[in-house]
Formats: C-alpha cells, structure tokens, sequence
C-alpha cells in the first residue's frame, strides 16, 4: 500500500474524528468501527505492530485520496464548535517602502460553524458564521494542499475575511497532539496568515494617497527650493555686477585710501613693522593686484597682512607656505575684508573675476623679486605654489627709490630698468 493511501484518521459511528494512536488494542481490523472521512467507506485499523507505521485503510483497495485533509476539516469543525472566539492575526500590509497595520490581532467570536459550504463558486474548508450581520470568517485547513493564487482570487472575489491555519507538521501517522492542534485552531497566532482581509484594499489606499502626498510634498519643497536657489543666484549676480562696476570701483578706491589711516589691521601692522605715522608705506606694501576687487578694504591693508604673517614673523625661515594655505589663513583671521559676493565668483563666472589664489600667488612673487622669499616650486596652478622666507627684514627704502622699479638688496637696490645695483652710503 502506497504512503499516500495509510490513512492516519477514522471517522468514529457518532460522527467524530479519531487517529490511529488513540485506538485500543481492542479496537485492531475491522472492530474499530470506523469510515473514511473522505468517501465513507469502511477502514480497517492497522495498530497491533504487524506494521512498521499504525494507519488505518480501506477495507475495500479504493482509490480514495484526501482522506487526511478531510478528517482534519471535520475535526477543525468539532474543535470550532466546541468554542465561540477565534484568535486572528496581525496583518500588515505594503505599498512601496511604506508599511501599515490593517487590523491588530484580536479575537473573533463566531456564532455558528459551517464545513466545506460552497459560496460563489469556492468551497472554504471552514465557516464561521457571525452576529448582527457581520461578514463570515473563513478559514482554510492546510495540512498538504494550501490556497493557491486561484483559490485566493476566488476568495478574495467574495470580499469575506479568510485566514490559513498550516498544521501540516502537526498530522503524521504516529502521534496527534489533540491539545496542540486545538490551541493551533483557536488560540494561537503562529501558525495563521490572512489570506485575504476586506480592510487591507482601504489601508492600501491611503497608503497610495499618503505616498502621492509626500511625493507632491517633495516636488513642491524642491521647486520652493529651486525658487529660493534662483533669487539667490539673481541677487548674488546683481550685486557682483554691482562690485563689478567701475563706479563702484572708483567708490570704493576713495573710500579705503581715506580709511587707510584709521584701519586697525594696518595700524598694528605699521606699529609692528616700526613704520612710523604719516611716513610713506614701502611700495611693497601698497603694489596694484589685478583682482584688487575682491577686497572691501585698500591693498595695503591684506598686503601688509600677508607680509606680518609670511615674512616679518618668519625668524627661523625654514618653513614654507603654499599659496593655498596662506589664503585660507588670511580669510579665516579677517573675513570682513573681503567682498562676499566675489570670494567664490571665480568658479562660474570665467574670466570675469579672478581666483583668489592667482591674487595671492602674484603677490607672493612680488615679495619674491623683492628677495622676501624664495620660490620653491612653481607648478603655474596658484593652488600648488609654495615659498620660503629668505629675508624676514622689513626694508624701508629713500623716498627717491620706493617703487616697483627699485629692488630692495643687501645695502642698495636693483634698478630693473638699468640692470644697475645701486648701493647706498652709510
């Protein structure tokens, strides 16, 4: 006899399920007075340890399957009607990446059972009917066959409540754990899955609704966005041209030569360098940068600065600076003499206004050729020179030869027009 055949459950004559392990030794063969929950016909217990396996099976060979199944929807009814609450549980469902709670688990009371009662075309393995006209539960028993996606649509088609129970490690021809199996139907989550809940397609829905406002959230926080970037943009071009103009320019030229005096970063520094009040700044200290524009405040102010830094407070003059660090220096001690719409302009606005950087790298190769530092490597990126201090003396040199064209040297200067060093007399 095949596996499929050894029946593990008989139908007692008063109509209630039994298993092969409850039989007495009395009740071997045909005194078990037992039928087939499936077709009816009689079955024969197997118990008395003449086979490996107790079973029972028809006394007639029948082709009869599904007599398992059968048995464990009959005994479902038995235990269903014996009580008046089912437990139920959670159900959750998804849409997208969002997640909600279609119904707690609870428990349901029932006030009637129905087995195997056909309803539009599907045959739920269990129904329990309820009170005041509230849908029924149905409830499908799997043990070998579980619901497939046909007999969920069908299911689903009704538009009743439908759990699974999965007892199919619960059933075998050895043992049947009554007590288990009851707490698996009535009390127990762990084993029941919705197969369909009236309520999930409304969750679904708001979930869709909540999902469509969050998106329409974003695309209008992106667009306010986008509005606040573009005025943003429109008054920092407005006010770049407004620096870029040459009225401004010429403002703004009056305006720091007359505050020169009075400005305190140049007034420490002049203290710091021994120039005394109302001498003439060496031209060093106050040469014309293109890209003197980015400055709220006279050159000489940001060159001395640099120069206090980089060379006068260089005594070892062993170490080197890159051009990069230096300005990030600069702008970090003195912030407010810069003009903020322009500090950045460099990087969309071409050739209209010039890195910072290539500002500070120019200077740093004046101070170069006056001998203050020393080149040590120029990669032609602003970004990658560096230089060492090799004169950390401030030299002050006679009225006649404080320009450009005068080099400052050991004891003279170097007229870059003749090429001639000119020594002075002590």
């Amino acid at each position: 006899m095949t596996e499929e055949l050894k029946v593990p459950f008989g139908r007692r004559a008063d109509g209630t399920i039994v298993h092969i392990s409850e039989l007495t030794d009395a009740e071997n063969g045909l005194r078990c007075d037992c039928t087939c929950p499936k077709c009816g016909r009689p079955l024969q217990a197997r118990n008395l340890g003449k086979v490996k396996v107790p079973h029972f099976s028809h006394n007639v060979q029948t082709g009869c399957e599904g007599a398992t199944e059968s048995a464990l929807h009959s005994f479902a009814k038995e235990v269903f009607a014996r009580n008046s609450s089912v437990r139920v549980p959670e159900e959750t469902t998804y849409v997208g990446c969002r997640s909600a709670t279609v119904s707690e688990a609870v428990d349901v009371p029932y006030t009637g059972v129905a087995l195997e009662q056909s309803m539009g075309g599907v045959i739920p393995d269990v129904v329990l009917q309820r009170a005041d006209d509230k849908p029924p539960l149905l409830v499908e028993v799997a043990v070998t066959h579980f619901a497939d996606e046909e007999k969920c649509a069908r299911l689903e088609a009704l538009g009743y409540p439908c759990i699974e129970i999965d007892l199919q490690d619960m059933v075998s021809l050895e043992e049947f754990d009554r007590m288990a199996v009851e707490e698996a139907l009535i009390a127990s989550e762990e084993r029941k899955i919705w197969l369909f809940h009236p309520n999930e397609r409304d969750v679904q829905a708001r979930l869709v609704q909540e999902m469509q406002q969050a998106q329409e959230e974003r695309e209008r926080e992106q667009r306010e966005a986008e509005e606040r970037r573009q005025k943003a943009e429109d008054r920092t071009r407005k006010d770049r041209e407004r620096v870029m103009s040459a009225k401004y320019q010429q403002m703004m030229a009056a305006r720091t030569e007359k505050d020169l005096a009075a400005n305190p970063i140049w007034v420490a520094n002049r203290r710091t360098f021994g120039i005394p009040e109302g001498a003439e700044t060496p031209w060093y200290l106050n040469h014309e940068i293109n890209g003197e524009y980015l400055w709220t405040v006279h050159r000489t102010v940001w060159q001395s600065a640099l120069f206090r830094t980089w060379v006068f407070n260089k005594q070892d003059r062993s170490r080197f600076v890159s051009v990069k660090y230096a300005l990030e220096t600069l702008h970090e001690r003195h912030p407010e003499i810069w003009e903020r719409s322009l500090y950045w302009a460099w990087k969309d606005t071409g050739d209209r206004v010039r890195a910072p950087a290539a500002v500070i790298g120019e200077y740093f190769k004046v101070l170069a050729d006056c001998g203050f530092l020393w080149e040590d490597h120029g990669t032609g990126n602003p970004f990658g020179w560096r230089f060492v201090c090799v004169k950390p003396a401030l030299v002050i040199l006679p009225p006649e030869y404080n320009s450009p064209r005068y080099l400052p040297i050991d004891g003279g200067v170097h007229d870059t027009e003749t090429g001639r060093d000119i020594m002075f007399t002590t």
